[in-house]
């Protein structure tokens, strides 16, 4: 039989798992308020193209866009969230403070990336969503520094890409 041995400071992964989620619930109150501001009924996941192409403002029309945007930037969390939880508990046996700060910093960065993703520069793209998502990409998947730092071999470029 197979025994797990559970590190004594696993506790800090299980508290960053907590995060995640807590980050899951402020995107999904973000979108809310977006959809309000909108105003588009359930249960309509997005603004349809129409609905943005013949809004009767120009204001109109940025609050439709701004609420899609929201929206994607939930979805792109939602899409990722189950590998990152499940990454953080299985490294956490055996790198519990680095799987910890690395979900920690994962959360941190799924929040900057969504509200990049609706702050538009002055070219009309949400180019904040690039800074915040290059400072990430290293942590969508701890099992690569997890087993980078176990046999520590060099991490090939590619995983990162």
């Amino acid at each position: 039989m197979v025994t797990i041995d559970v590190p004594s400071n696993y506790g800090l992964v299980l508290l960053s798992v907590v995060s995640t989620f807590i980050t899951g619930s402020y995107l999904g109150m973000r979108v809310g308020s977006f959809r309000k501001a909108a105003q588009v009924p359930y249960p309509f996941e997005y603004a349809s193209y129409e609905q943005v192409h013949s809004a009767s403002t120009p204001e109109r029309k940025a609050k439709l866009l701004a609420f899609n945007a929201a929206q994607r930037g939930h979805q792109n969390f939602n899409e990722n969230h189950l590998n990152m939880v499940g990454s953080l508990l299985v490294c956490g046996l055996v790198h519990p403070k680095v799987a910890a700060s690395l979900g920690a910093f994962w959360s941190v960065n799924r929040v900057l990336y969504a509200v990049g993703y609706t702050n538009w520069g002055k070219d009309g793209k949400g180019s904040r969503r690039l800074r915040s998502n290059a400072t990430s990409r290293p942590v969508r998947d701890p099992r690569q520094v997890s087993r980078s730092l176990y046999d520590t071999q060099k991490v090939p470029d590619q995983w990162f890409a």
